[in-house]
């Protein structure tokens, strides 16, 4: 038996826009569709959280392209990923 059942989500709304913004704000010198494109499923998975999920795991909304990039930025300054 086969299962041809098409299952369609979509992409949580402002997620784009917050990204964006993030990259931005990190200044220029680096590609950030190149960098972005290998993180898009960290992202999204993140953005599919419940804001009661994230705040579970200690996280905001919008502090999601700073987690994700992280390694790369060092510590972020919003949030609940800023430092002391």
């Amino acid at each position: 038996m086969n299962d041809d059942t098409v299952y369609i989500d979509y992409a949580p709304t402002g997620w784009r826009d917050r990204l964006d913004a993030f990259l931005v704000e990190q200044g220029q010198g680096f590609n950030a569709r190149l960098v972005s494109q290998d993180r898009l499923h960290d992202l999204m998975a993140l953005e599919s959280f419940s804001d009661a999920e994230l705040e579970r795991i200690g996280l905001q909304r919008q502090d999601i392209p700073a987690f994700v990039f992280a390694d790369l930025f060092g510590s972020v300054s919003s949030g609940a990923l800023a430092g002391p």
